[in-house]
């Protein structure tokens, strides 16, 4: 199918402030909002797998002060797939009757905004019992257009790491004109049971950082290592020396798999070797401490 088809639908986003909204937050909001709406085209392609979404363009129809709300108008630009007739046919049926498609624009909104900001929350120890909760909510409404929570899932599953990030910053900052609000919530006009409660405003963090690992580990090769102490009978202790040049001070060694102990502790104590340095994040000093080298091979 060559053709396109234009299809038209209007989003709307009401914060229940009390007071004005900072222009910084209103315009970082949208910008959120423009990523979400943007990665929406997943939900309706899953759902109609005979059309393809080319393009998307959002327009805003209007912004209210006060307790601040935005109105969207979304174009989506569809074509087909392999099937001429039936993607017509599919086309033809939501230009007679769009309020599918406006629902699962909402629900696709509604599962990125509780899938970014549930991504932002993984890995630390935050409450995210309201969070969850509304992403159950989500997979509730959709059951009704035919969406799974294993559909939601999957589409959100399929977010590269990279764009995980990303989707983690536009839902915070969607979320941002209400934090400063001890009351106030987000409703959508599309469907008033999306609304965002003020429970989970509060779980929302102010700003996106990236999880920190627990544990590092950088690989070198053919490194020059002395022992300071061994064991011919054991490979997790007693084993301790240094990394010239990276290590100056003692530090414990690991023998891995493969590595004779008993030769090594009665040969050189200089050597060249293959070795992961293992570091563990010290969250007091918020900085990586070395807490063993592991030999992998030794030349």
């Amino acid at each position: 199918m060559t053709d396109s088809i234009t299809l038209k639908t209007d989003y709307a986003i009401k914060y229940t402030t009390k007071d004005p909204v900072p222009l910084e937050e209103i315009l970082e909001s949208l910008r959120g909002l423009k990523d979400i709406l943007e990665r929406t085209p997943s939900f309706i392609e899953h759902q109609y797998p005979d059309i393809r979404v080319d393009e998307i363009k959002i327009f805003i129809q209007s912004i209210q002060s006060g307790s601040l709300k935005e109105e969207i108008l979304i174009e989506l630009i569809c074509g087909g797939r392999e099937n001429y007739d039936s993607a017509k046919a599919t086309l033809q049926k939501i230009l007679k009757d769009s309020k599918t498609v406006r629902t699962i624009v909402a629900i696709g909104v509604g599962a990125l905004i509780g899938g970014g900001v549930a991504y932002s929350l993984s890995g630390k120890n935050e409450p995210t019992t309201n969070v969850q909760a509304y992403n159950n909510n989500i997979v509730n409404i959709g059951s009704g257009v035919n969406f799974t929570g294993d559909d939601i899932a999957a589409i959100l599953d399929s977010i590269g790491d990279r764009e995980k990030k990303k989707l983690a910053q536009s839902a915070i900052s969607v979320i941002k004109p209400a934090k400063n609000d001890d009351s106030a919530t987000i409703e959508f006009d599309n469907d008033p049971r999306l609304t965002i409660s003020n429970d989970f405003v509060k779980e929302t963090p102010v700003d996106y950082s990236a999880p920190v690992a627990d544990v590092k580990t950088e690989t070198f090769l053919k490194r020059k290592i002395e022992i300071f102490a061994s064991d011919r009978d054991k490979t997790e202790s007693v084993w301790a020396g240094i990394v010239p040049g990276i290590i100056e001070k003692r530090i414990r060694f690991i023998l891995e798999n493969g590595i004779d102990a008993k030769k090594l502790h009665e040969g050189k104590r200089i050597l060249n070797a293959d070795i992961a340095i293992v570091s563990k994040h010290n969250p007091t000093k918020k900085k990586y401490e070395v807490s063993s080298v592991i030999i992998q091979k030794v030349y």
